[in-house]
């Protein structure tokens, strides 16, 4: 369970498009799990159901591993991927193929450190940005890549702004134009290209990233008077 103070950048851009009432839902139910886990009592987040697929596509793309093996195979050992998980690879592999140079993983090289926090919209709280597919081209192009996961809302261009400029923020030492957000499920994504900034994101993602946090501050003290 990561808390909404130090939220990955999926889970806040899966709150966006939701409506007042599932937002405040989600919220809600965040901050009871905050203060069951100030309580010690045992969390149980279901597991990470998107993580195991993530960690196949990289792979995937830079060691040339087969992606479709280990889909097959967790599909065998887990009901709730037979679904989703043919949809996420055919999203997937349509993004690759679109986008990447099939057959060249044997010259790529994985940047293993590219991971941060956007720490300047808030007081109170962070926007993590990690677990990125991010690799070097062997003529030195970079490719650094986030992955959106929600199977009932597109991520969609005003949201994506929202989320490369979080990128963009988080990783200071790596250009803009090498930054992208994949819709995994729905092959979209959203780059330099399509999706360039417009100059309002800090402004708007502190405000909504704000209210978010204090809708929370006081779940949270509601909860602890339960």
């Amino acid at each position: 369970m990561m808390a909404l103070n130090n939220v990955s950048l999926n889970k806040l851009l899966k709150m966006l498009p939701r409506t007042l009432r599932q937002r405040e839902a989600i919220i809600r139910k965040d901050a009871r799990d905050a203060v069951l886990k100030e309580r010690k009592t045992p969390d149980d987040d279901g597991g990470d159901f998107y993580g195991v697929f993530w960690s196949a596509a990289k792979k995937f793309v830079i060691k040339g591993t087969s992606l479709t093996d280990v889909v097959r195979e967790h599909i065998k050992k887990s009901k709730s991927a037979r679904r989703l998980y043919p949809l996420l690879m055919e999203g997937f592999l349509r993004w690759y193929k679109t986008h990447c140079s099939e057959g060249a993983s044997t010259g790529r090289r994985e940047i293993s450190r590219a991971f941060g926090r956007c720490s300047t919209l808030s007081e109170s709280g962070a926007v993590r940005v990690h677990n990125l597919l991010a690799w070097t081209e062997s003529d030195g192009t970079i490719h650094i890549v986030y992955p959106y996961f929600d199977k009932d809302h597109a991520l969609g261009p005003r949201s994506a702004r929202l989320g490369r400029w979080a990128m963009i923020n988080a990783l200071p030492d790596h250009q803009a134009e090498s930054m992208a957000i994949l819709d995994v499920l729905r092959g979209q994504v959203y780059d330099n290209d399509n999706c360039p900034l417009s100059g309002d994101e800090e402004e708007v993602l502190g405000e909504r990233y704000g209210r978010i946090l204090r809708e929370w501050d006081t779940q949270k003290r509601l909860a602890r008077m339960r």
